[in-house]
């Protein structure tokens, strides 16, 4: 990703060339939620051969591991910088990186992937009214229209075309993981902006990544003290596959477009997950596409053009 190199900073290019900056973070909108889907579709097969924690403990541990190897520059020049952030940095680790990942696939062991599309769809609200009291971030009218087109894209996704049948579900402790994860997703987009930011993007991920790896490693141990986990080449597969697209890309992405434009404005992303999500179960899985998808796609790109569009 662009964010991996040594060049002048976030701050210095933004200023010297916003356009080409604000059309890479409209392009990141688009992409990444993409390679965040990866995650619950890897998740899907995953979490048989490697139970949750273990598999966020290799995601974050291995993640760390590469985006180190990439910029280890930086990473080494500012490492007495990094080490007066340590709370910060453990913080947002904690959150961002071990309770989301590490919720998401408990979720998926007792409960549906229809229940934690719904719960993971109020990420993009929590995002936008924690970012209205804590940074002032404004939305206008155009915006919050393009906030409930979204939502309306989503549950008509998720309902299969009928929305009212979401008035049936049933919640199980899976659902309690997923809102725990949707929760700690916009906790950690917004103090994200907040503690951040003095520390290059590429030196800053590393250091969330090694911080989840450490909150997730006694979970882990106690994890494979009672569950047995399946060490193939296939369980192999799927965790590179996490850390190369669901972690390294997706994160890194969502990094950049976040600063350009804004915590609410790039929290709505969170909205094409299920659209992205139904696209690559099609390609991947074999899972048919149907009528309802085209048009909750339409509602929920609909209202990310209003979201983003400028007045």
């Amino acid at each position: 990703m662009s964010t991996i190199r040594t060049a002048p900073s976030t701050t210095a290019t933004t200023a010297a060339n916003p356009g080409s900056e604000q059309r890479l973070a409209y392009a990141l909108l688009l992409v990444t939620p993409a390679l965040f889907a990866t995650n619950y579709l890897t998740a899907r097969v995953a979490v048989p051969l490697i139970p949750p924690f273990t598999l966020a403990l290799l995601r974050w541990s291995l993640t760390a591991l590469l985006a180190c190897a990439v910029a280890w520059p930086p990473v080494r020049r500012h490492a007495r910088a990094a080490a007066g952030q340590w709370r910060d940095l453990g913080l947002l680790g904690a959150i961002g990186m071990a309770l989301c990942g590490a919720s998401a696939y408990e979720a998926a062991r007792t409960t549906v992937a229809v229940n934690i599309g719904l719960i993971y769809a109020a990420s993009p609200a929590m995002i936008a009214v924690l970012a209205r009291f804590m940074f002032d971030e404004r939305l206008t009218w155009r915006q919050i229209g393009g906030m409930l087109a979204c939502l309306a894209g989503v549950l008509w996704i998720i309902g299969r075309g009928a929305p009212a049948s979401l008035l049936q579900m049933q919640f199980v402790p899976g659902d309690l993981w997923a809102l725990a994860g949707a929760i700690g997703w916009a906790v950690y987009s917004v103090l994200l902006k907040r503690h951040g930011g003095e520390l290059p993007a590429q030196v800053r991920f590393v250091w969330l990544c090694v911080a989840g790896a450490l909150v997730m490693l006694p979970f882990s141990a106690w994890e494979l003290a009672r569950t047995q986990a399946h060490w193939t080449l296939e369980a192999a597969g799927y965790v590179a596959l996490l850390v190369v697209v669901a972690s390294f890309g997706a994160y890194q992405g969502y990094d950049r477009a976040q600063r350009v434009l804004g915590a609410a404005r790039t929290g709505i992303i969170m909205y094409l997950g299920p659209v992205y999500a139904a696209l690559l179960a099609w390609a991947l899985l074999g899972e048919p596409l149907r009528l309802f998808h085209a048009v909750g796609a339409a509602l929920v790109l609909g209202g990310v053009y209003l979201v983003n569009r400028r007045a």
